[in-house]
């Protein structure tokens, strides 16, 4: 049954014109920004930090979790 829904949309849909979609100013300033030094670097350290704070959320939870006589 998803196989024949999935071929109902499939077929409506127009054929996709890649260089409409890369052309589109949209997808243009995405491009820019994914390309840019400093967006790149913004990025790298909150990706950074966002896994030093998991972390250290893990080992608050490993202490938590695992004092003598379990949780409090």
């Amino acid at each position: 049954m998803l196989d024949f829904a999935s071929k109902q949309v499939l077929d409506k849909l127009p054929p996709l014109d890649i260089p409409s979609v890369l052309n589109d100013p949209t997808v243009q300033t995405i491009t820019k920004l994914a390309t840019d030094e400093n967006v790149q670097k913004i990025a790298k350290e909150g990706i950074q930090n966002v896994m030093k704070i998991g972390d250290e959320l893990g080992k608050g939870l490993d202490k938590l979790f695992n004092k003598k006589g379990g949780m409090p």
